[in-house]
């Protein structure tokens, strides 16, 4: 294959990538490599919160009205806007801004810049973008930017004391979202990466309990082979989500 025809492959496949779920207002005009690490690692956010979203009790920790309704319909219709700029008043180039009439959140150029060979694998990234998104929704019911970042800070602190609920709609979108940082073990990732791929490489799975609990066993077993080569967030993570698959074998009992 000439040099034109991996350049199409690669192309393909980043296009590709984008979910028909995460339905982007504006989508990539060119396929700009350039564009890619930031798109994947907005991506990697923007279904964890929207996850999150459906378990963070939004009014209670300050949130507005609608808040959910609204935080979800503008992680699902982001706008993105590669090439465009805005300012704030004091003349302040904005990474996102958000749009009142259409209820959406714009990704504007800077960010594009910011996050330019961002690693959407390390976790750090994503709670950075995931704190912006969050923020800029609130703006959506009328906060200023303090009082979206106080909204921010509280949606990621109920998130970080608060069980992970799964459901059959959400399940493979928790398993596949583990954060498990790049720089860990071959071993340890390929285990997880073994979990994720053996029972969420297709939509086609008939959830009961004890599926729930085979997993749940799975991902206790990866994190015990390989305590001592992951790292303390990554092992908390995992069994995060080992306790979450263990809630979800509970709540399928009983059906058929």
């Amino acid at each position: 294959m000439n040099l034109l025809g991996k350049l199409l492959v690669v192309l393909t496949c980043v296009g590709a990538l984008f979910k028909p779920q995460m339905s982007f207002a504006a989508r990539d005009r060119g396929g700009n490599l350039v564009r890619y690490a930031a798109e994947q690692v907005l991506k990697k956010a923007s279904r964890s919160l929207l996850i999150e979203n459906d378990y963070v009790p939004c009014r209670q920790i300050g949130g507005g009205e609608n808040c959910e309704q609204k935080i979800k319909h503008a992680l699902l219709n982001l706008d993105l806007r590669p090439n465009e700029t805005r300012k704030t008043a004091s003349g302040d180039e904005l990474q996102l801004d958000f749009d009142l009439t259409q209820g959406t959140i714009v990704v504007l150029q800077p960010f594009y810049e910011d996050f330019r060979v961002a690693d959407d694998r390390d976790e750090r990234t994503v709670a950075q973008v995931k704190r912006l998104l969050v923020k800029e929704a609130s703006h959506l019911w009328g906060t200023n930017d303090e009082s979206g970042q106080d909204f921010a800070n509280a949606f990621e602190e109920f998130n970080e004391v608060t069980p992970i609920k799964v459901t059959k709609e959400n399940a493979c979108s928790v398993l596949n979202d583990i954060f498990i940082s790049p720089f860990e073990d071959s071993r340890a990732l390929s285990c997880i990466a073994a979990v994720q791929q053996k029972y969420c490489s297709s939509n086609q799975l008939l959830w009961t309990s004890e599926l729930a609990r085979v997993i749940s066993k799975t991902l206790g077993d990866c994190r015990f082979q390989n305590f001592q080569r992951l790292q303390e967030r990554s092992r908390l993570s995992v069994e995060r989500v080992e306790w979450a698959f263990l809630n979800f074998a509970s709540s399928l009992l009983g059906e058929r």
